[in-house]
């Protein structure tokens, strides 16, 4: 019985232990496509940025594959405290924040900024733009273009095992990253991006992740 035990326990404790992700590249691509092939996308957020930038939001988003999008962040950036929000229309995109707000056209392909916006830069490209009452980057198109990922290997960050990457914009390199996933879904995501002043440090927590089909 004792040794049962054992061999029980043994296994659960070997089972829970993040091993490495045996194909980094096909691990997120089939991320990436899952995500790109549903009907919408929302999740909980909390990211905080160090160093030559400093800041920290949390929130939630929600994205459609008609376009529709809404996000909802409060938190403080270089030195400003800011509660902000997006909502889209059928015909035009409203972003208020604590300082401003603005109404621009809705932008035709919002689905496929946001998500690649997420799993490429990470989610906090798109909520500095937002600070500024910016729409998504590239949401009139071409965000696969313009931003692109290369150089996959096995990564760790924290507890879990993870996909290393870089992260090239317009063809140069400007941050590497390390994303976690759990059942195929981003949990955890450490960035690393360089600027001519320093690097700025950005980690992303995802939650309460839904892919609906």
């Amino acid at each position: 019985m004792r040794q049962f035990l054992y061999l029980f326990f043994a296994t659960i404790l070997i089972g829970c232990t993040s091993t490495p992700v045996e194909d980094p590249e096909f691990a997120y691509t089939n991320m990436e496509q899952r995500l790109l092939a549903a009907s919408r996308v929302s999740f909980d957020f909390r990211v905080t940025a160090e160093g030559v930038i400093d800041g920290v939001f949390s929130g939630n988003a929600s994205v459609s594959s008609d376009g529709a999008l809404t996000i909802s962040a409060e938190g403080r950036f270089i030195e400003r405290d800011l509660v902000m929000e997006l909502v889209t229309d059928a015909d035009s995109v409203r972003m208020v924040t604590t300082e401003m707000s603005d109404v621009v056209p809705r932008q035709d392909d919002t689905f496929n900024a946001v998500v690649i916006g997420l799993t490429r830069m990470g989610f906090l490209h798109n909520l500095a733009a937002l600070t500024t009452v910016s729409p998504p980057e590239h949401g009139e198109g071409g965000i696969q273009e313009w931003v692109t990922v290369d150089n996959f290997e096995a990564g760790e960050i924290g507890d879990y095992s993870g996909v290393s990457f870089d992260v090239f914009v317009q063809g140069e390199r400007t941050s590497g990253a390390v994303l976690a996933m759990v059942d195929g879904l981003p949990v955890l995501r450490r960035q690393v991006v360089a600027f001519p002043g320093g690097e700025m440090v950005v980690t992303e927590e995802y939650s309460n992740f839904v892919v609906a089909d």
